[in-house]
């Protein structure tokens, strides 16, 4: 039985043989041997496939030239257009770091650098000063308004900005203000008689403003005693309450009827 399976040639080597009398490792070594070095131009890698490396067999396979020589992305002879800078442009005219920039804060010039001690600054969509520690990230101008004051601020406490210019975070320029009378503040088409929020009222559930009287249920334990949603907003709530209890009471009572 032993005399019937065959082994590799070299001595060293009692693999079985694969092909001309030579182990799988050996055969590829004698024919990566006998092809040579790679075909194409100023290529001195060994050839694998049809006289060619493993790359310039690709090129080959793909583009039907093993010579083909691939586009470069970067234009190295451009560069960006920001002074003092000699990064290739990529994009825009810009190298990368200020092509960011300027899809990110909408001028590529703009450097929000960091004090010791702070996060990394940056503009939002909406023209917002965020900073970001880790991966929490806090407005600025609340920041600043806490720190003013010496304590946090509520969910109900909203800062405005009173130049209107949301990058403009100096304590002149903010103001706290609560979520109605900043919704007020900012509504189009309330009279100025309006605006100290004592003849009209902002409902959270339909974001309208509305007037107190016939549009609020009373409710002696708010502050303005009113309730905080209009008359429309709690009859659709207690609606879908009730809708809720029914299907809970037709869910339970299908339950008994299999289980009998």
């Amino acid at each position: 039985m032993d005399d019937l399976v065959k082994k590799c040639s070299i001595d060293t080597c009692d693999k079985l043989v694969y092909a001309r009398k030579l182990c799988s490792y050996h055969y590829n070594q004698w024919r990566y041997s006998c092809m040579g070095t790679c075909k194409a131009d100023n290529c001195s890698k060994q050839a694998k496939s049809l006289g060619y490396c493993y790359t310039h067999y690709d090129r080959l396979r793909v583009h039907g030239d093993a010579n083909y020589q691939l586009p470069t992305f970067i234009n190295k002879g451009n560069v960006c257009k920001i002074d003092n800078c000699l990064k290739p442009a990529v994009k825009h005219g810009l190298c990368g770091k200020h092509n960011s920039r300027l899809r990110r804060n909408g001028d590529a010039k703009i450097t929000l650098k960091r004090s010791p001690g702070e996060g990394s600054r940056f503009i939002t969509q909406e023209g917002y000063v965020c900073i970001q520690f880790g991966r929490v990230r806090a407005m600025e101008h609340r920041l600043i308004m806490e720190k003013y004051l010496g304590r946090k601020l509520t969910k109900n406490e909203v800062v405005h900005h009173i130049n209107e210019k949301r990058d403009d975070n100096r304590i002149e320029n903010l103001k706290v203000m609560t979520r109605a009378g900043h919704v007020i503040l900012h509504h189009k088409g309330i009279p100025d008689d309006c605006r100290n929020n004592k003849t009209h009222k902002y409902c959270p559930g339909c974001n309208r403003i509305l007037k107190r009287e016939g549009n609020f249920y009373p409710n002696k334990y708010n502050g303005d005693g009113l309730r905080s949603q209009c008359i429309d907003c709690c009859y659709k709530s207690n609606k879908s309450d009730k809708e809720k209890i029914a299907r809970n009471k037709q869910s339970k009572s299908s339950l008994s009827n299999k289980t009998v």
